[in-house]
């Protein structure tokens, strides 16, 4: 599939996930009101990306730059979900940060619903590359160079996979969403719209 129509794919699936989550009816309950957000968060990031990358001069530093933190919204709101103690919960509004990466992945991987351990594979994979490009690390730096000077170089293909796994973790936090709201019909549409995402 060429860049243009994966940006175009991409498009119509982060407009349609904002229109899933207009006025979704969600609990008021401390744990919803700190996990709901960071899935949201998730959401507008994948927004982000794509908008910066639509454009006739793609802004790629920064859409690249934003993998990590879709990445680490998902991984915080499915932790402040599934797996935080009511107390992590209260001390997480508060403003207490919650424990590293691996330790979220680890408490996530003993749930039934993360057993597989997809997030933990991704993590092992991509993390220093999805920290080299947010903190301005050598992955970035290198895709600024080229035999004739200083101008992007992001390959097509780099693009893709971010497209394709932010789309990915957009539709895992809406998965989240609909499990906070315990809305079965959207957690349907949700796994309906994945499976047409995966292909």
């Amino acid at each position: 599939m060429s860049t243009v129509s994966l940006l175009a794919r991409s498009h119509e699936l982060a407009a349609w996930v904002e229109r899933m989550v207009h006025e979704l009816p969600a609990p008021a309950s401390l744990r919803t009101r700190c996990a709901g957000p960071c899935f949201i968060v998730t959401q507008e990031h994948h927004q982000a990306i794509v908008f910066l990358l639509d454009r006739s001069k793609p802004v790629y530093a920064s859409a690249f730059s934003l993998v990590r933190l879709v990445y680490e919204s998902l991984v915080r709101g499915l932790w402040l979900q599934h797996c935080a103690t009511d107390a992590q919960v209260q001390a997480f509004s508060t403003g207490t940060e919650p424990p590293r990466m691996p330790a979220l992945l680890k408490a996530l991987k003993s749930t039934k619903s993360f057993s597989s351990g997809q997030l933990t594979a991704i993590y092992t994979r991509s993390w220093r590359a999805m920290c080299s490009y947010t903190h301005t690390g050598a992955h970035q730096v290198q895709r600024w160079n080229t035999s004739d000077g200083i101008e992007a170089n992001y390959s097509e293909a780099e693009v893709a996979e971010i497209l394709r796994s932010t789309g990915a973790f957009a539709l895992l936090s809406l998965l989240g969403l609909a499990a906070i709201c315990s809305d079965d019909a959207l957690a349907q549409e949700a796994l309906v719209k994945a499976r047409e995402w995966s292909k």
